[in-house]
């Protein structure tokens, strides 16, 4: 990342997604002065970087550029500045311009590499044609730490500094939503969630029906629905909610949330992509009293859901979905297992997951397309544009493997980034739409039906469903 103005200055970050991109400690910058400016119709940034050849890690795989031949490179360009150009990690806003080009490595190999860095990294920046020379910054900021393993690492849970508001809540439930939509504690993303995917332009359902009764939920007290919280910065842009209903923010600064949901004793878990999993609890006036990560982990980033009775925390990377042990009167993490392996790496990268409220043996888990036209996504063997079911019960040493394993509970859906049951059973999926015009999608939704012998589904129509 490069941020233009008077001078220049890079920062190290790694985009796998429709989020703002984590930092990437694995690679450093070194400024070159002499072949840096800014006039006033050009700009030119020259860089010595260390460790940008290789990249990834075991979740999402590793890419190394081939220095004997031709190598994919990409750029993304925004007219708006980051929030904080010096702060590697600051939110910006999503790319104006996009664009693609090869480069043939074979032939740019210099004997004399050392000596011609060393030259440039001496003396002021180089006069450019046609303007004034900017001021270069001398170097861009150095990262100090190393790069997140894939496994997710559990960090020992500070006490909050108010212990009331674990026996309070607001009024919302773990086990009705997979997201925060209760009228008592709405919070605002839109601060920190600048670079999203598409919004949603349809809806899929499925239908499912069982006699087990869901387990029972803690009963907590309601919270008061606060007009504003202390510290809180007021939303940057308008909000508009429908009649009978109300908005507070109660949190800022936080990275891309994705998912909000709440336990048994009324804690609030977010799933911040690419930073990890925070718990937060709640005060007497219905703000924000404690805020803790529980999970760090640079690769998770979208699905996050809970059991019912709140005992086992489930969540994901594009690749691979875990499962940990989850105590809500001390908020903190025991065991950690692999549930689900080998998700597409590639496409649409957010990977939902939700328990089901009457079978908490069962995980749903969906898979978007690769693109937006997957046509490979018409089979079921594909893997993609799909949701699959999981028996826990059943689940093999090391975890399921998604293409092979489990039930195939619905496909031909484009991007199911939110599953959820309601009280009758019927499971509801947020579809996320094409990226581009489309035709008018035909009045059909898959039929899914809950079956003794697992969840299953009828089939598909043809022409019916993605990408058709």
């Amino acid at each position: 990342m490069i941020e233009l103005g008077s001078s220049l200055g890079g920062a190290n970050t790694r985009r796998s997604g429709y989020f703002v991109p984590p930092a990437y400690d694995n690679a450093t910058y070194t400024l070159l002065p002499k072949g840096t400016f800014v006039n006033d119709t050009h700009w030119q940034y020259t860089a010595k970087c260390s460790g940008c050849s290789s990249w990834g890690d075991d979740d999402i795989g590793f890419t190394t550029l081939d220095a004997t031949a031709q190598n994919a490179l990409a750029f993304a360009f925004s007219q708006s500045p980051p929030d904080e150009p010096a702060n590697n990690e600051s939110i910006f806003t999503i790319h104006d311009s996009v664009g693609h080009w090869y480069h043939d490595f074979a032939n740019i190999g210099n004997e004399d590499f050392d000596e011609l860095v060393s030259k440039n990294s001496e003396g002021p920046a180089t006069s450019a044609a046609g303007g004034s020379t900017g001021t270069p910054s001398s170097t861009t900021p150095q990262p100090t730490t190393t790069a997140s393993s894939a496994e997710p690492t559990t960090t020992s849970n500070a006490e909050p500094t108010t212990t009331s508001s674990a026996e309070s809540t607001p009024a919302s439930s773990a086990e009705s939503t997979p997201a925060s939509s209760a009228e008592s504690t709405t919070a605002s993303t839109t601060e920190s969630a600048t670079a999203t995917p598409p919004s949603s332009s349809a809806n899929s359902t499925a239908t499912a029906t069982s006699s087990a009764t869901a387990a029972p939920t803690a009963s907590v007290d309601p919270l008061p629905f606060p007009s504003s919280c202390p510290g809180v910065a007021a939303v940057a842009y308008p909000q508009v909610v429908a009649d009978g209903w109300k908005l507070t923010k109660i949190a800022g600064g936080l990275t891309t949330p994705r998912t909000a949901i709440f336990d048994s004793m009324g804690n609030m878990l977010v799933l911040q992509a690419s930073l990890g999993i925070s718990v937060h609890t709640f005060g007497p006036d219905g703000c924000l009293n404690s805020s803790t990560t529980v999970v760090s982990n640079r690769n998770l980033n979208h699905g996050l859901t809970l059991s019912p009775d709140s005992k086992s925390l489930y969540a994901s990377s594009m690749t691979t979905a875990w499962k940990w042990e989850w105590d809500p009167a001390t908020r903190k993490l025991g065991e950690q297992t692999v549930i689900i392996t080998g998700m597409n790496n590639g496409g649409h990268n957010t990977r939902a997951v939700y328990i089901s409220p009457n079978h908490p043996n069962i995980i749903l888990a969906s898979v978007g397309s690769n693109a937006n036209w997957d046509y490979e996504a018409e089979s079921m063997t594909a893997g993609r544009a799909a949701v699959k079911a999981f028996d826990m019960d059943k689940m093999p040493a090391g975890g399921f493997v998604y293409n092979t394993d489990g039930y195939q509970f619905g496909y031909g859906l484009r991007n199911e980034v939110g599953l959820v049951f309601d009280p009758a059973n019927n499971v509801w999926g947020v579809e996320n739409g094409g990226d581009v015009s489309c035709p008018p999608i035909p009045s059909f939704q898959p039929e899914l039906t809950r079956r003794p012998s697992g969840l299953q589904a009828h089939g598909r129509k043809p022409g019916y469903g993605h990408p058709q």
